[in-house]
């Protein structure tokens, strides 16, 4: 495998540093591009009424140059 992306969980997840020294991981894109991600794990998986908020997050999160604010 090689993540362009690690997506972490913010309650408790590695730090930046700790992710990226894990030797199935360094030699990722994601590395050496130092892509992680940190999002609320519980937020990302709810499957509820915030399920669409998560997903535009996320979206930003990955593409911050595609994903902007919609147009009213």
């Amino acid at each position: 495998m090689a993540p362009d992306v690690i997506l972490s969980d913010v309650n408790g997840g590695p730090k930046r540093e700790q992710v990226f020294s894990i030797p199935a991981l360094s030699a990722t894109p994601a590395a050496a591009n130092h892509a992680l991600v940190v999002l609320d794990g519980a937020y990302m998986i709810g499957f509820g009424p915030r399920t669409a908020e998560a997903v535009r997050d996320l979206a930003e999160a990955l593409y911050p140059d595609e994903v902007g604010t919609p147009a009213n």
